[in-house]
């Protein structure tokens, strides 16, 4: 009889453990999508972990050669700052193409808003906040060509910069 009853005990025991174990997985699955460590088939920046923006991705070794993507130039440069990256390329943004980011025109502080939020998000605590600074602003936009960006520009404003000028900027803006 206690053979029996520490086997029925023995199997309630595996069976917790077992759906404890997926709890947990679930869990843990559901708070990465939540917070937007992994994605839900869409790729996104590895900086600020919004979602890519075809006309916008920048692309950025790593010291070790690894190439990362972010949202826009401006989180491109963040990384290429901190991490002494290199940038790589840049999305020409009148057609979606790769470009070489050192032969690229940049353009800060038009009118685009593709990258930003909305002026609230919620804290990875949960807590509702109101946003004062967002590391996608001003704007930072790349094209292929000077006429592209000329013509852009008068449309929808902003500063035209080239890849160095854009460095300058990034890192002032991060109080360096």
């Amino acid at each position: 009889m206690s053979n029996e009853i520490e086997h029925r005990n023995a199997k309630r025991t595996v069976s917790l453990m077992i759906v404890l174990a997926i709890l947990g997985v679930a869990g843990s699955l559901f708070f990465l999508v939540q917070s937007s460590r992994i994605g839900m088939g869409n790729p996104v920046c590895f900086v600020c972990q919004r979602p890519l923006h075809p006309s916008q991705t920048f692309v950025v070794l790593s010291q070790n050669g690894r190439e990362h993507r972010a949202c826009c130039p401006r989180c491109g440069l963040r990384f290429v700052i901190e991490s002494n990256g290199k940038p790589s390329q840049a999305t020409d943004f009148s057609n979606g193409k790769y470009i070489a980011a050192e032969a690229a025109f940049y353009l800060e502080g038009s009118d685009l808003m593709q990258c930003c939020g909305s002026t609230t998000m919620r804290a990875d605590s949960g807590m509702i906040c109101e946003t004062h600074y967002d590391r996608c602003l001003p704007s930072l936009v790349a094209f292929a060509n000077l006429p592209s960006t000329r013509v852009y520009q008068q449309e929808h404003g902003g500063r035209l910069l080239d890849l160095a000028e854009a460095i300058t900027s990034v890192a002032r803006q991060m109080g360096r």
